[in-house]
């Protein structure tokens, strides 16, 4: 792929997120090999999973209207660097103390503080760093196999360390690799994000401005039916991956004699497929139009994953996960740049923050719908 239009900042912010993934990648794994080996339980995970969702949910709108009003890199420097920071300190005060739970829930809380507003910063920074939507598209494209690759990453490295060193010393390089990632933000050229400044202030907001920027924004969506279908898909693509990691477990158990090495399979085919989009993107664009790129994706996804629900054949299997993480992985790219592309600079911010409360209420609402489903199907037979 060529990627010649992009420039060292945006290398900056590329190096950045392949350091963050592979600290979420280490992240998942470590903690939750950490509360059960202290708790004997499962739920303490669920506990915290919750607990997640939820402060993430809550303060998606402040991070929205944060993220157009304030300069993007500010947000996103001080947000790696408070995670990094953050989980560092709780992880040596919960070996230190041993009281594990208190500090893993206020690492949590605290992580999933600043969470809304890193996302919503990076939604918006490489838009104002270029209006041109090719350049944007490629960025895109080349962050997408990059956050997958960093996840992959710290996921191989973690199962690796587990075997010679505690949970407490993975996650305190997790908190190192996010702490490094905020040092490239900080790289990142200011004056090249003098494209779209039209929305920061530097002056504190209102709860008036606040609530009067919010029903702006829904006016704009009410009004803008293209972007408000665009933002919906988008949602489309994230939740067929949520039910993808859903119905794996499942499928193995039926299909497969419940043999564990088969998710592990499964799921790298899906990792591998994710990363091919920010390769060849660009020469299927070139050769094909957006549109009917993103039509045949989003049917690719559908038929992928209504074909899990038949006899798996073990080629068989492997090759519809691997369309379909191709298919969401392409389609995502697609859609996320049509988004920013579409959505007005002074409410990009919260147009991404909106995106992100849609995912996790969606799954919320969904995700109970879905395991029912499967667990009628299995009480079935099929």
């Amino acid at each position: 792929m060529n990627i010649k239009k992009l420039n060292k900042n945006h290398y900056y912010i590329l190096t950045a997120n392949l350091l963050a993934n592979i600290g979420n990648g280490l992240h998942t794994m470590a903690l939750g090999s950490l509360l059960y080996s202290y708790t004997g339980s499962s739920i303490s995970f669920g506990v915290v999973y919750i607990l997640e969702a939820s402060v993430n949910i809550f303060l998606q709108m402040f991070a929205g209207s944060a993220t157009d009003n304030y300069k993007s890199k500010s947000i996103l420097l001080i947000a790696d660097s408070i995670r990094g920071l953050c989980i560092v300190l709780c992880c040596a005060l919960a070996f230190l103390t041993n009281k594990v739970f208190l500090f893993v829930t206020i690492m949590t809380i605290l992580i999933n503080i600043v969470k809304p507003f890193s996302r919503s910063a990076s939604f918006v920074i490489v838009t104002r760093m270029s209006s041109d939507g090719q350049v944007i598209e490629k960025f895109n494209s080349v962050q997408s196999s990059v956050i997958q690759a960093g996840q992959l990453i710290g996921l191989t490295l973690v199962g690796i360390l587990l075997r010679f060193i505690s949970p407490f010393a993975i996650l305190i390089f997790d908190g190192i690799f996010y702490i490094i990632s905020a040092f490239f933000v900080g790289l990142i050229d200011s004056k090249s994000l003098a494209m779209e400044l039209t929305g920061e202030r530097s002056k504190k907001m209102s709860v008036k401005q606040f609530i009067e920027e919010w029903i702006a924004t829904g006016r704009i969506l009410i009004t803008d039916k293209v972007l408000l279908v665009m933002l919906l898909l988008t949602t489309g693509d994230y939740l067929f991956v949520n039910f993808f990691n859903l119905s794996i477990a499942p499928l193995v158990s039926i299909y497969f004699n419940n043999n564990s090495l088969w998710i592990s399979v499964l799921e790298m085919s899906f990792a591998i497929a994710s990363l091919l989009p920010g390769v060849i993107l660009a020469y299927l664009t070139y050769k094909f139009e957006r549109k009917n790129i993103q039509i045949l994706m989003i049917t690719f996804s559908l038929l992928s994953f209504i074909f899990m629900a038949t006899t798996l054949g073990k080629t068989f299997a492997v090759v519809l996960t691997f369309t379909l993480g191709f298919a969401t992985t392409t389609s995502n790219i697609l859609l996320y740049t049509k988004v920013q592309k579409q959505s007005p600079a002074n409410i990009r911010g919260k147009v991404a923050s909106l995106r992100n409360m849609l995912v996790s209420l969606f799954t919320i609402l969904c995700v109970p719908i879905v395991t029912t489903a499967q667990d009628s199907s299995l009480n079935l037979g099929f």
